[in-house]
């Protein structure tokens, strides 16, 4: 496995609970809503770019993960 600065371990597990995937395919949802996708899927956001909690839950892409 390559090693990064400070020997850290580069593109694998980082410690957690086992079986990331769950956690991994939510945060990745999260980012893509918060990054990318709440204009796209109309959600209500502030003049400082935050998006109610309840909006980004509310979301099927979300939802299907918890």
């Amino acid at each position: 496995m390559e090693r990064g600065r400070g020997g850290h371990h580069r593109g694998g597990h980082r410690g957690g609970r086992g079986g990331g995937g769950k956690d991994v395919a939510i945060s990745k949802s999260l980012s893509w809503i918060l990054r990318h996708g709440a204009i796209e899927l109309g959600l209500s956001m502030r003049s400082d770019g935050y998006v109610p909690l309840n909006e980004v839950l509310e979301q099927q892409r979300i939802k299907c993960k918890f």
